[in-house]
């Protein structure tokens, strides 16, 4: 069953990075609850974006009645109560069923995964200069062993 769905800049307004939607979704919730957000030290722009990650809860399922509950495979989504909770936007609620909009997920997830990476691409510096400063304070220990072993 494929899906199309409308994504031409022309038919778009108001485009913003998504990074802004989910800091102000991230500092709401956080508001409602209590919690401290975007002006406590140590917060990361990242830090939204790992909220919802934390938040979101991806379940196996099977349907109750239809007919894709004849299907032996499990299926694999989301709850879309509980996703509504966290970002509303992504559950359209017709009074009976509640369905949730995946495609704008695709972006979230898109989103983490670019974040998640420059955090390991940070790491991966951090430890190759740290073996760098390893590597040089190894040659001045030796240095210094030589010299005791002189005296």
């Amino acid at each position: 069953d494929a899906s199309l769905s409308t994504s031409d800049r022309r038919l778009k307004r108001n485009i913003l990075p998504l990074q802004k939607t989910l800091e102000a979704a991230h500092h709401a919730a956080t508001s409602r609850q209590g919690q401290s957000h975007g002006t406590t030290f140590g917060y990361r722009k990242s830090d939204a974006v790992s909220w919802v990650l934390r938040e979101l809860r991806p379940v196996s399922f099977a349907f109750r009645h239809s007919s894709e509950s004849k299907s032996m495979n499990p299926r694999f989504g989301f709850v879309a109560q509980e996703v509504e909770r966290v970002l509303p936007n992504l559950v359209v609620d017709t009074g009976q069923t509640k369905y949730m909009v995946y495609q704008d997920l695709i972006a979230m997830i898109t989103l983490a995964a670019k974040e998640h990476q420059a955090g390991l691409d940070d790491n991966r510096a951090n430890v190759a200069t740290l073996r760098g400063k390893v590597r040089e304070l190894a040659g001045v220990l030796d240095h210094l062993s030589q010299r005791v072993a002189r005296l």
